[in-house]
């Protein structure tokens, strides 16, 4: 079991344990269309000086190529208890839990490589859609509320791909700063965070 003074800086204890396992990875996107500082790669950084124990991967270039580099190559998950994805949703002003991904690549815009996509499956022989394991800890909603639309872009195609590798992920589409600020969205994650880690680590 890891104790949670292993993770929660400011409440519990603050020395510092270098070791992999109880990992939490936290994912962020960069510039993308008319999002020049993209803010989730800021939250994530955000989260990481609250948290102990997180490894950050920010400012992913939004695009496919990128997702797969990330998930194959880039992204070290031994020992990770849980893996956050976090995207930017403009028209959103609370922190949206997205419960599922869908089997669908249709973007309005092209990817960051110039990639179209008209509606395509991500994987042809792959199932509709797949679920996170992890809504039972998500947040009351204060600030919060849970998806079933991780939209049809570059999060959604995370999404997708994280559960189809058999990550323990959920993705977290969160609004601009300007609408909800940084530090009652971050208040949020980190109470996610706080009831995963107390459940996982307990069945682990």
């Amino acid at each position: 079991m890891y104790s949670l003074n292993f993770y929660f800086q400011g409440f519990f204890s603050r020395t510092k344990c270098m070791q992999k396992s109880g990992r939490i990875i936290i994912t962020g996107f960069g510039p993308f269309g008319d999002v020049v500082d993209n803010p989730s790669s800021r939250l994530a950084e955000q989260v990481a000086k609250r948290v102990k124990n997180v490894t950050v991967y920010s400012k992913i270039q939004v695009s496919m190529s990128a997702v797969e580099k990330l998930l194959r190559e880039d992204m070290d998950r031994e020992g990770a208890l849980l893996i956050i994805h976090l995207g930017v949703n403009i028209g959103s002003r609370v922190v949206e839990f997205e419960l599922e991904a869908k089997n669908i690549k249709l973007f309005n815009i092209p990817d960051a490589d110039g990639v179209s996509s008209e509606g395509e499956p991500i994987d042809p022989l792959g199932p509709n859609t797949l679920s996170t394991s992890l809504s039972a800890f998500i947040p009351s909603p204060i600030n919060s509320s849970t998806s079933h639309d991780a939209g049809t872009y570059i999060c959604n195609y995370l999404y997708y791909r994280s559960l189809q590798e058999g990550f323990r992920s959920i993705f977290i589409h969160i609004p601009p700063f300007e609408v909800l600020g940084k530090d009652e969205q971050c208040d949020v994650i980190c109470e996610f965070i706080k009831a995963a880690v107390l459940n996982l680590s307990i069945v682990s």
